[in-house]
């Protein structure tokens, strides 16, 4: 376990992991099923993913991010 984490963006993880949440899930315990990423508990969700882009990682044509829990949410952020 990385309890310290290493260049992880704190609110990316903190958004990755409510949306684990949302979905029922946890990082130790992923979802047993598909989430359906569009239901509408997400669109809060989405919002701040939207201002966390906007204000964090500039206008820019390219940006990233690193959090393991991209295996789980990825679909949310595409």
């Amino acid at each position: 376990v990385n309890d310290e984490g290493f260049w992880e963006d704190a609110e990316v993880v903190a958004l990755n992991e409510q949306l684990l949440a949302l979905g029922g899930a946890t990082w130790y315990a992923p979802a047993p099923g598909v989430v359906d990423w569009d239901d509408d508990r997400f669109h809060p969700a989405m919002e701040r993913a939207a201002q966390l882009l906007g204000a964090g990682f500039g206008a820019g044509p390219v940006c990233a991010a690193k959090d393991p829990r991209f295996c789980l949410t990825l679909p949310f952020w595409l």
